[in-house]
């Protein structure tokens, strides 16, 4: 059945406008007359009607006979893998029994847990899962969100047809709500089938809750609770064996009862200790156990993890991991914790610096290994964290000592309230490779030195093969080092990139950095592929650009795959050397020629790379780069004294002269406000690069640096002042997290549905509430992502925020509720046993589900399924019954009333402006037929004649006619007179001497006859 019908019928008011216009239009006809003037008013109203119905955006309706249902399936661990893919089965079923191919009906699937996913798009093709029955989704199994298969689902459904959702749950859900969706389901007209899954759980134990006090001070007694839920039953006893013992092996149960080994660790770092081991016996139900202890380790954030093993087989087999599993934190607030980080080729080297600490009342770890830069939770043990002169890449395998992910977690922990600290030496700054990251990001000073009477500018030529050879891995290796390099250098220094295969090309033309580094980088970028190999022409090419400059340190790295014709080489590098330019050769795969590159470096005085993994060639050339950077290390034979500026709160008490060094690493201060400078350097005499000592604030935390050594190269004779541990230790303590009392502050956090909920309540100190304050907060999820917590206050003291959790796991949270307050670290554990804490259907939830029926529509219908038997509910009902609204499938018609009207004004103009001579067509008509006709008789044709002629005097009343000329006509009309000799006499008017008629004869007959048209038209 097919309708007219309006998007905007309000337009359709305008059609009254329309009898004004008839009215109008009869009384001024614009000098149109009979049916032309009805057809043109006729076209006028067609056309004003089709404007009319396209501004109220007319539509064809026409009812939909179609259904679109879909399938919202459960995944998620509280419903057993069995009963989960035996929904698949369900669903193939009832779409194969109730779909009715033949009105077009749609079909889709949709799965769901901690996340919805679509499993198969709404179609009317037959339902094929491409073995997809068989497999259980991990992803999914964690949690339940109804509401994001809900949402889901809304956005699936085509348009213009009846909608419904069949949820196929056992309803518990702890993400999102699904009683939000309702409204917008209503709304919509979406219908909601439910077919509930009865849980039959397994006989099981399990660990819920761990709980531990979020903070404590160092030697307090604290308590460990643990909660744990006995759902084993004597009833559920089987007599099966497991590895040839009884179920009741082990001492197992007794009227209901269980044994088993309760375990609660303690860990911090990598250090793992055990708190608690007991045996106990849970009786059925729930059980809660309790265990104080004294904290009489060091300060530090601690995670506690409890577990639970019970001692009978069958029933640990049937107990998962993530079911005798829970975890906590505790931070223990005490004597500040330290932990040195150095080089591992160098081991030793800050021991007399550790002890120095010690000696002062800190607690120091020094660690050779960066795992613990791998491990949020670790870092927060530590309220400082100290890079001791430790470079970028390490000496013996080119590896980065410190990966990306971990300076990132590092630089985080820093954002969050921590300490960074960095101790200068020949290998860290700029001199170490490390500038350009995100470390100097969070430096006080920049590592790349502008000031080029200060800093003398080096330059780096690289020489990389690009024949056919290093095609794929190879020349993306290649592409990416000379990418690295350029990044290692700073903007005074020279880079070029010779490219060559039998020829040799500019990749990277030569020039200094400056501000050009993204361009550099963009040309190295597209390193192309060739053909042969000749690395001489190319070698030479470079070398004639390097010597064309004046800079302090000159150097050439060349890299290939293959072996090249010989040529002088020996006698080019030579020639290198003596100009001061060093060579280092790299040697790529089995294939390249490692003699003649171990010749050239040799000669060159660089380094020989053999190279049998490309993916290492970035992290050389990196490394390679740095010989060109070691101008960044100023040194003296003569030792010169730093100089304290007065106003650090770090170094309170200290006073000068400090002991001299020899040297530091050259940086360049920050311009920034929150740059404060402590120690500078009376040479080399420019204030932005003489920095010693210099700190900021990086987020919530601190970030120091100290340019100079601890006393191992440069400052060795600080060992021997009496402040040195002093000097060090209130550096350090400057930047740690802040520690003791939080005051009147208290941060709880709580998992709840899927959010993280977080409160700060706060008091002075006679009590009353600290408002108007501005907390800023941060989490870190178990994925390390860094995300903001945005807080609001709500009520007198109080401050509350909220954040979407996306994973489980562990979460870290650091509040500083203002700038004048320290720092609050406490640790959130979503549980991932969440989904089998659920005992139950939730038939509350289900039946609510059910009970809101669509606007026009019945309620839905709750179907309860088989316990191991989904398919048992295609016998209740038919999820494809016809019950909702109808639907209209709607079609714009605005672009055809669009067409019609403009069809309409051409015609309304062609009538107005064109006359057509319907008399002139009939004869025209009249006159080709009649070519097909006979001839017609002589008086047919004179009684033609006559009628003509009797039809023009009627018209030509008043126009006197020449009677010779009438007599004339008469005559014609008469027939043929008999034939005279003498020749037919005819009045002219008489002629003028000129051949022209005369004036004095009157008007003459054509002129007469205009004469008489006009007074005719005028009468």
């Amino acid at each position: 059945m097919t309708s007219l019908g309006f998007a905007s019928p309000g337009y359709l008011w305008l059609c009254v406008i329309l009898l004004g216009f008839i009215a109008l239009a009869w009384r001024s006809r614009a000098g149109l007359t009979g049916a032309r003037y009805l057809l043109s008013l006729g076209f006028r109203l067609a056309l004003a009607i089709l404007i009319v119905m396209a501004l109220a955006e007319a539509q064809m309706r026409q009812i939909n006979p179609s259904l679109c249902v879909v399938y919202l399936l459960d995944q998620s661990q509280s419903i057993p893998a069995k009963q989960r893919v035996g929904m698949f089965d369900y669903v193939v079923r009832d779409i194969e029994r109730f779909r009715r191919e033949d009105q077009g009906d749609l079909a889709g699937v949709i799965v769901f847990g901690r996340t919805a996913a679509m499993e198969l798009p709404p179609s009317a093709e037959p339902l094929r899962w491409q073995g997809r029955r068989e497999v259980i989704v991990p992803q999914l199994e964690e949690a339940t969100d109804l509401a994001a298969a809900m949402r889901l689902a809304q956005t699936t459904f085509p348009p213009d047809v009846p909608r419904r959702v069949v949820l196929v749950t056992d309803g518990n859900e702890n993400r999102g709500s699904a009683r939000e969706m309702l409204a917008e389901y209503r709304r919509q007209g979406i219908g909601v089938d439910v077919v509930a899954i009865p849980l039959e759980r397994e006989p099981r134990v399990l660990i819920e809750r761990l709980v531990m006090p979020n903070r404590a001070k160092q030697d307090s007694m604290i308590e460990a609770k643990v909660v744990l839920n006995n759902q084993w039953t004597p009833a559920a006893t089987a007599p099966d064996s497991v590895d040839g013992a009884s179920e009741n092996s082990g001492n197992p149960t007794t009227g209901g009862s269980v044994n088993g080994t309760l375990l609660i660790t303690r860990k911090i770092g990598e250090q793992e200790v055990v708190v608690v081991s007991q045996e106990v016996e849970l009786p059925a139900g729930k059980s809660v156990f309790s265990f104080p202890h004294r904290l009489d380790f060091g300060s530090g954030f601690y995670s506690y993890e409890a577990t639970f093993s019970p001692a009978d087989p069958v029933l640990r087999a049937q107990t998962s991991a993530a079911q005798r599993r829970v975890s906590a934190f505790t931070n223990v607030e005490g004597q500040g914790r330290v932990l040195l980080l150095e080089d591992p080729s160098s081991p030793g080297r800050f021991d007399l610096l550790a002890k120095s600490l010690r000696t002062a009342g800190l607690s120091v770890d020094v660690q050779a290994d960066f795992t613990t830069l791998g491990s949020f939770a670790a870092m927060q043990s530590y309220d400082s964290i100290v890079l001791g002169d430790i470079p970028r890449v390490t000496a013996l395998d080119d590896t980065p000592m410190i990966s990306d992910q971990q300076l990132e977690l590092l630089l985080q922990n820093t954002e969050l309230g921590g300490g960074l600290v960095l101790l200068g030496g020949p290998n860290s700054f700029g001199a170490g490779g490390w500038s350009n990251t995100r470390l100097e990001e969070a430096s006080p000073v920049n590592f790349t030195v502008k000031n080029s009477k200060v800093m003398p500018a080096g330059a780096l030529m690289l020489v990389v093969d690009r024949s056919g050879s290093m095609e794929g891995d190879k020349i993306v290796a290649a592409r990416q080092a000379a990418m690295a390099a350029i990044q290692t250098l700073s903007e005074n220094d020279y880079v070029g990139v010779v490219a060559f295969d039998t020829l040799a090309t500019w990749a990277v033309p030569f020039q200094q950095i400056g501000g050009r580094r993204a361009v550099l980088n963009g040309l190295a970028r597209r390193i192309s592929v060739g053909g042969g190999t000749d690395m001489f022409p190319a070698m030479q090419k470079g070398f004639a650009a390097l010597r064309t400059i004046d800079v302090g340190v000159k150097h050439m790295i060349v890299m290939t795959d293959g072996l090249t014709p010989t040529a002088e080489f020996e006698a080019l590098v030579q020639q290198m050397r003596k100009e001061g330019i060093t060579v280092s050769g790299v040697a790529v795969g089995d294939d390249a020629d490692r003699n003649l590159l171990l010749k050239i470096s040799q000669l060159g005085g660089g380094k020989f790379h053999n190279v049998t993994n490309s993916k290492l060639v970035p992290r050389i050339f990196m490394k390679e780069a740095l010989r060109v950077t070691r101008p960044l290390l100023f040194e003296r034979d003569q030792p010169f004294r730093p100089q304290l500026v007065p106003g650090h709160d770090a170094l309170a008490g200290l006073k000068d002269p400090l002991p001299p060094i020899r040297g530091f690493v050259l940086t360049e201060r920050k311009n920034n406000p929150l740059v404060q400078v402590g120690v500078t350097s009376p040479l080399p005499g420019d204030d932005d690069v003489n920095t010693i000592f210099a700190s900021w604030n990086y987020g919530i935390g601190r970030s120091v640096v100290v340019t100079t050594d601890a006393g191992q190269r440069w400052a060795t004779e600080w060992p021997e002042w009496q402040d040195y541990g002093r000097f060090y230790e209130q550096i350090i303590r400057w930047s740690m997290r802040p520690g003791g009392d939080t005051g009147g502050f208290n941060l709880a956090a709580q998992i709840v549905d899927g959010t993280l909920e977080v409160s700060l309540t706060g008091t002075s100190d006679a009590g009353e509430p600290l408002n108007s304050l501005e907390p800023l907060g941060m989490v870190v999820t178990p994925d390390q992502q860094l995300q903001r917590l945005e807080f609001q206050q709500s009520s007198p003291g109080r401050y509350a925020a909220e954040l979407p959790i996306e994973l489980l796991g562990n979460h870290f949270l650091t509040v500083r509720p203002s700038a004048e307050y320290r720092t609050i670290t406490i640790g959130v554990s979503a549980p991932e046993n969440l989904e089998i804490l659920a005992e139950d259907t939730n038939w509350n939830l289900l039946e609510t589900l059910v009970a809101a029926p669509p606007e026009g529509g019945p309620e839905g219908q709750l179907r309860r399924a088989g316990v191991l038997d989904v398919s048992l509910v295609s016998e209740l009902d038919d999820a494809f019954r016809r019950t909702l609204p109808q639907v209209y499938a709607v079609s714009d018609i605005r672009s055809l009333l669009v067409v019609l009207a403009a069809l309409t004004l051409f015609l309304d103009v062609a009538v107005r402006r064109l006359s057509v001579d319907v008399s002139g067509l009939r004869d025209w008509l009249r006159q080709t037929w009649g070519q097909r006709r006979e001839p017609e008789g002589a008086g047919q044709t004179v009684a033609r004649l006559k009628a003509k002629v009797a039809e023009v005097r009627q018209d030509q009343v008043n126009l006197p006619l020449d009677d010779n000329v009438v007599g004339s006509v008469e005559e014609l009309l008469s027939g043929p007179r008999p034939q005279s000799s003498d020749p037919p006499r005819v009045n002219s008017p008489p002629l003028s001497e000129s051949g022209g008629v005369s004036e004095g004869s009157g008007p003459s007959y054509t002129q007469r006859l205009l004469d008489a048209k006009r007074r005719s038209r005028q009468s």
